[in-house]
Parts: structure tokens; C-alpha cells; sequence
């Protein structure tokens, strides 16, 4: 999963922290920053990736979006598309951020 995450072209930053079986993927090296992607393997050989989108486009508050990914690379595709739709990697992104 790390290795598919770094190959991918124009990724941004992104900072992993394990949180017992899954990876969270920050934008900041923070711990205490917001889980904004986080990937966790599921039986059998699947992958739900959550991402939190940016406050302006959730149906309500601290909203997550779930999907399942079938593969590794189906994984690390999804996750890029929180990341973007997180917009935490954009300038002044994230919760709160500019829009």
C-alpha cells in the first residue's frame, strides 16, 4: 500500500500514521491533526477507505464517506480522491479552510 501510495503521480505530502490495523493519512506531521484518509484491510482482501470531505460539500456535519476497494490499487486511487476531496492538501484546505 505505502509503496503504490508514493509511486502515484502528483500525490501531495502525506504523513501515515498506523492506528492498530489501519493507516491514517495526514497533511501535516502531526498526530493530533485530523485523520482526513484512512485505509483499513478488510476480509477478504478488500480495503475500506474513509475520507473526510471538506465542510463544504458533507451532507452534515463530521461526515466520513466509506467506499470498499477491491484492490491495492483500487485503494490508493480512492484514497487520492479523499485526499483531494478532503481538500487538506490544497492551500488553506481542510475544515475550516478556504474554499
Amino acid at each position: 500500500m505505502l509503496e503504490l501510495l508514493s509511486q502515484a503521480p502528483d500525490r501531495p505530502g502525506v504523513f501515515g500514521l498506523t492506528s492498530h490495523e489501519s493507516l491514517c493519512l495526514l497533511s501535516e506531521d502531526n498526530y493530533d491533526t485530523p485523520w482526513w484518509v484512512i485505509i483499513t484491510p478488510t476480509p477478504p482482501r478488500t480495503f475500506q477507505v474513509e475520507y473526510r470531505p471538506h465542510e463544504a460539500v458533507p451532507p452534515w456535519k463530521d461526515a466520513y464517506v466509506k467506499v470498499l476497494a477491491r484492490t491495492p490499487k483500487e485503494a490508493v486511487e480512492q484514497a487520492l480522491f479523499g485526499m483531494e476531496r478532503s481538500r487538506a492538501w490544497t492551500e488553506g484546505g481542510g475544515i475550516g479552510g478556504e474554499l
